[in-house]
């Protein structure tokens, strides 16, 4: 069962497994949340191990499997899922394009200090 690994896991984690072995037992445990919780019929507790998936690392195929029934179980659910997402690539573009610009202006400003 899910809660034998994670005491597993947990057992893992006291003894000071290496770090690389306790990613992936979590990885796999978080894995195998998302199939049980897409068996079941509850779109909340899908969503949120859709959302624990992503946040641990599990395979990006196996979370659009997940989202997949999430949109057939509550396609309300699955919207903001998706708006979320989309949210979070336009945050991470805003920032990425800002650290460009920032780059640019102070590359500007070694060039005129250059100049002196």
């Amino acid at each position: 069962s899910i809660k034998l690994l994670d005491n597993s896991v947990e057992a893992a984690r006291k003894v000071n497994m290496e770090e690389a072995m306790l990613k992936k037992a979590l990885v796999r445990v978080a894995f195998l949340r998302l199939l049980e919780a897409q068996m079941d019929v509850d779109h909340v507790k899908l969503r949120s191990e859709i959302e624990a998936a992503k946040a641990i690392g599990v395979d990006a195929k196996d979370i659009e499997a997940a989202k997949n029934a999430l949109r057939k179980l509550n396609a309300d659910s699955y919207r903001e899922v998706v708006q979320e997402e989309l949210l979070e690539l336009m945050a991470a573009q805003q920032a990425k394009d800002k650290t460009k610009a920032e780059a640019r202006a102070l590359k500007k400003q070694q060039h005129w200090a250059a100049r002196r």
